[in-house]
């Protein structure tokens, strides 16, 4: 019996100690649920490594994007993962299959199924990513969260989707797990930067500081969670002695940047804790300081030397002025009102920009854009903290009339504005000496409410375009164009140019040719040998003058200089005086007898009649440049 117990002894130690390793295997592939967020920038991954998992062991997640137009990838991955390789293959692929008009699922799944353990795309009805694997073999392995290519904007090429998102991950789970899992456990899963490594930036910009403006403020773009911001700034020209502070979205400052000994050079160093929107940096000039600087940043460098010495690569730290592409398209001119220097118009203006703050899943509305009016748009904006480049017009007159406002935005961030309206306008820089040879500029100047840092206008060619019936009879355009600049306070303008000219048949048939006739019939009284009706023809012109003169002014404003048709009206008051005059010299000598005088004057003054009124024309055109 005793024997027997040693061998049931034995037999139970072996038991317990084959027992034991794989209890303690089974503690470390417990069921666990974790919630993991974060977010996906275009052309990039995320990575999440599994530390020790056993073989069996079950991964099962659940990817829902949570913003921007997010079409996500979750897949599984063996432990060393080359990321940049992966991502590569996938851009390459990608641009081959969108050149060739190809469905770029293609490419996905091509990489995918050779980088991949297992993966999963979206469907056709949620959008969201779900996965079940096993694990292969004992080990480290990672779970990368990616974007799906997707087509770019207005269908040219490829672009990798992007937004945030939340992945319910589960590690032997007991149930089926959605987007809404709680977390259950122990965290089993965590970020990697070998898997997904910080991705490295380094930007240079330059400006001036001066008096009139002492400091400048530069709009970080997005950093996440572990990134570290390197920045250098230096003076270059004018004893410039810089330095630099980091504020977040409240203004409150964070880092302060420390000088070197000559004090032409500062640095700065942070690392982020959590994701940081809207910080800024602002580099300010010493006391009475003044002059260029030069500005590097670095984002995530192994060292200092490492910025020093690099060339820009990467995307933006600091973020660029959003593009505005902008046109015009001048429908009607419904006046023209000289006296009061202003016109009309009636036109059509598009603005596009593209804020990746508005991208949203196409599988929220089942569509891939969406239709705003004024109001909708502002409170889609509004909800979610954002800005569009609002505008003002320069030179309006009253207020603008809109008869239509639609904004379409696309599920990748692009928006389009498009609004018809009508306004008046000012026009301070007509010009009348050449009137009624002259030409005049009328401009629609846009101005953006926000700084130039922020909004850049730039002009769409071939886009700024005018109506083929202006409705102003009076003018006609001889060019336009379309140009972009900066306003005083340094905020991006538009300015739509327009150059009209007169339709000068009007003129010559209603001023000039009765201009003509009137002095062809005054120069015939010559013929008349009765000085006494001379003089009534004569006296008569005059009141003509007289009357030309007013209809003329009434079309224009009160000026402070002389015009083309003031100097010819003034010449027919001045030569028919004159005649007057003249007229009743030669009534005096012919009473007096002094025939032979006043029959030789006659001949002369036959003569110079013409040449009287004339020349100072002729005078007149050279003077104002309208002959040469």
């Amino acid at each position: 019996m005793v024997g027997i117990g040693r061998v049931l002894a034995l037999l139970l130690l072996a038991l317990w100690m084959v027992a034991a390793p794989l209890g303690a295997a089974n503690a470390a592939g417990a069921p666990a649920v974790q919630v993991l967020e974060s977010i996906v920038d275009p052309g990039d991954l995320v990575g999440y490594r599994l530390k020790g998992v056993k073989r069996g062991d079950r991964i099962v997640g659940h990817l829902h994007g949570t913003s921007g137009n997010l079409s996500p990838v979750l897949a599984l991955v063996a432990l060393p993962f080359d990321a940049q390789a992966v991502l590569r293959q996938l851009k390459e692929g990608t641009d081959r299959a969108a050149a060739a008009g190809r469905d770029l699922r293609e490419p996905l799944a091509k990489v995918a199924g050779a980088a991949f353990l297992a993966w999963n795309s979206d469907d056709e009805t949620s959008y969201d990513a779900e996965m079940s694997a096993e694990i292969p073999s004992d080990g480290d392995f990672a779970v990368v969260v990616a974007g799906a290519p997707v087509p770019a904007s207005g269908g040219v090429g490829a672009e990798s989707s992007f937004g945030r998102f939340r992945l319910v991950l589960g590690l032997n789970p007991t149930a089926a797990l959605g987007q809404n899992s709680p977390a259950v456990g122990e965290a089993f899963a965590r970020f990697s930067a070998e898997v997904s490594p910080l991705e490295s930036r380094i930007q240079t910009i330059s400006g001036e500081l001066n008096a009139t403006r002492p400091r400048a403020m530069l709009t970080l773009n997005p950093f996440d969670n572990g990134d570290v911001l390197l920045v250098q700034v230096e003076g270059t020209n004018g004893g410039l002695a810089p330095t630099i502070q980091l504020l977040d979205y409240g203004q409150k400052i964070l880092a302060t940047s420390a000088p070197t000994a000559d004090g032409k050079t500062a640095t700065l160093r942070y690392g982020f804790q959590a994701v940081a929107q809207e910080y800024r940096l602002r580099v300010s000039a010493g006391p009475e300081s003044f002059g260029g600087y030069r500005l590097k940043l670095g984002s995530n460098l192994a060292t200092p030397q490492e910025l020093v010495s690099g060339a820009d690569n990467g995307q933006p730290v600091v973020r660029l002025p959003t593009p505005v592409a902008i046109s015009i398209q001048l429908d009607q001119i419904s006046s023209i009102v000289q006296r009061e220097g202003k016109f009309g118009v009636v036109a059509t203006m598009k603005l596009q920009w593209r804020d990746p703050g508005y991208a949203f899943s196409p599988a929220s509305c089942h569509c891939n854009f969406k239709t705003f009016n004024e109001v909708s748009f502002r409170h889609f904006v509004d909800e979610r903290h954002l800005r569009w480049p609002e505008f003002v017009i320069f030179n309006l007159q009253g207020r603008r009339s809109n008869q239509g406002v639609l904004i379409f935005v696309e599920s990748n961030g692009t928006a389009r504005y498009m609004e018809r309206f009508s306004a008046s306008l000012q026009a301070p820089d007509m010009d009348f000496r050449q009137f009624p040879f002259d030409s005049q500029n009328f401009y629609i100047h846009i101005d953006s409410v926000y700084p130039s840092e922020r909004y850049k206008f730039v002009p769409t060619p071939g886009k700024n375009l005018i109506g083929k019936q202006l409705g102003v009879d009076e003018w006609m355009i001889s060019q336009y164009d379309a140009n972009v600049g900066l306003t005083d306070d340094l905020k991006s303008r538009f300015s739509f140019h327009i150059e009209a000219k007169r339709h000068l048949k009007y003129y010559v048939l209603k001023i000039f040719m009765p201009l003509m006739i009137i002095l062809m019939t005054s120069w015939a009284t010559f013929l008349l040998k009765d000085y006494n009706k001379r003089i009534d023809v004569t006296g008569a012109h005059l009141l003509l003058f007289v009357a030309f003169n007013f209809t003329i002014s009434n079309d224009l404003p009160r000026l402070g200089y002389v015009t083309f048709m003031d100097t010819i009206l003034a010449s027919a008051f001045v030569v028919g005086s004159l005649l007057i005059m003249l007229n009743v010299y030669l009534k005096r000598e012919e009473a007096a007898g002094r025939l032979i005088e006043i029959k030789h004057a006659d001949r002369v003054l036959l003569a110079l009649y013409p040449i009287a009124y004339f020349l100072p024309w002729l005078i007149a055109m050279i003077s104002f440049g309208i002959v040469v």
